[in-house]
């Protein structure tokens, strides 16, 4: 039983260290952006925000292209509230490395969650 629990620990612990990141996002970056209007961000907006957290948050930001999430649009808004979403940029060099940055608008701030995506 002894044996049992603690080949059971070892699992577990090479687990979290060496295999936890595979499955999700382990670490992000909070910032906090403004807009000079309190309406509801455009796309455009939307996009040029997520570039400036991702710059603000990566060191190699310029390693990494900006990427559709439906083949066609950059920002994915959220159907419920149009102030929340996300766009998604993929390395230009690693196959699926990548980030996503997530949009939540509270009047003229934005916040932008940025994470990593694999």
């Amino acid at each position: 039983m002894l044996v049992l629990v603690v080949g059971l620990c070892f699992i577990l612990a090479s687990w979290r260290w060496l295999g936890s990141s595979c499955f999700w996002p382990t670490s992000h970056r909070t910032i906090t952006l403004s807009l000079p209007h309190p309406d509801t961000l455009s796309d455009t907006e939307a996009v040029d925000l997520s570039r400036e957290a991702l710059r603000m948050a990566v060191a190699d930001f310029a390693g990494y292209d900006l990427a559709t999430f439906d083949g066609t649009n950059y920002f994915a808004r959220n159907g419920l509230d149009p102030r929340d979403g996300y766009v998604l940029w993929r390395s230009k060099t690693k196959r699926f490395d990548g980030y996503s940055v997530g949009m939540t608008q509270r009047g003229t701030n934005v916040v932008c969650e940025v994470g990593r995506t694999h």
